[in-house]
């Protein structure tokens, strides 16, 4: 999924968005768990915010890279 075609309004499951940031789903659950992603657990599934993706998204752009 490129990173250009994150609807804000959408809500994405942890492994979509590790596909996103091309790494482990622990990774994405650690950024959860660490508030650097917030999350909703609507029953079984843990759901990120597209408009949280894509602020995450723009913290590495201005960033120049990974932390």
């Amino acid at each position: 999924m490129p990173a250009t075609n994150i609807d804000p309004d959408r809500f994405y499951t942890v492994e979509e968005v590790s596909d996103l940031f091309r790494h482990d789903c622990q990774t994405t659950q650690r950024w959860i768990k660490n508030g650097r992603l917030r999350a909703f657990r609507p029953g079984h599934r843990i759901l990120i915010p597209g408009k949280d993706i894509q602020r995450l998204l723009a913290e590495t752009e201005v960033k120049g890279g990974w932390q």
